[in-house]
């Protein structure tokens, strides 16, 4: 199999995950702290020039922390997921020698001088789409369809179909 850092950074970047500001989970929590936060200098602005109304201000203001603290909850896992994610990219780059083996009875995943042997048994799960393979076991193995052929891809989807109890096949 080859690696194509490219493809990989396509698969799990691809549908924008990474993405902090109005992304697919953080759609909500960036619209109400980017609207807190361009209403706020009106708000300082009217309780300036008002002499009462200071517990308001305060109330205003702990909205606001609130509201960033928030977004903050929200993005903090992405912020975990991309940097784990950079640092299999940058291992997976480094690999020379990549091979996946199966037969009737286990898998192979050869990572140059890594090998890890994973009964059929024990794969919990697999996904299987038009770009990659995913096996879920003791760990994920993640094989893109452009590593390998056409017809590799397909008897090895035929055979995941056969042995895995659990697939999603998108």
């Amino acid at each position: 199999m080859k690696v194509d850092l490219a493809d990989l950074r396509d698969i799990y970047f691809g549908k924008r995950q990474q993405v902090y500001f109005f992304g697919p989970t953080t759609k909500g929590e960036s619209f109400l702290m980017v609207t807190a936060l361009a209403l706020f200098p009106f708000h300082t602005w009217y309780f300036i020039h008002q002499k009462e109304g200071g517990g308001a201000f305060i109330i205003g203001f702990i909205i606001l922390i609130a509201l960033i603290a928030n977004f903050w909850s929200s993005t903090k896992p992405i912020i975990q997921w991309k940097k784990s994610i950079n640092e299999f990219l940058e291992t997976a780059g480094k690999v020379k020698d990549l091979r996946f083996i199966y037969n009737e009875t286990f898998v192979l995943h050869i990572q140059d001088e890594q090998i890890t042997k994973i009964n059929w048994s024990q794969i919990t799960q697999a996904a299987i789409t038009e770009r990659y393979i995913n096996l879920v076991a003791s760990t994920d193995i993640l094989l893109p369809k452009n590593s390998m052929t056409a017809s590799e891809y397909e008897q090895l989807s035929e055979k995941i179909l056969e042995k895995v109890q659990e697939v999603n096949k998108v």
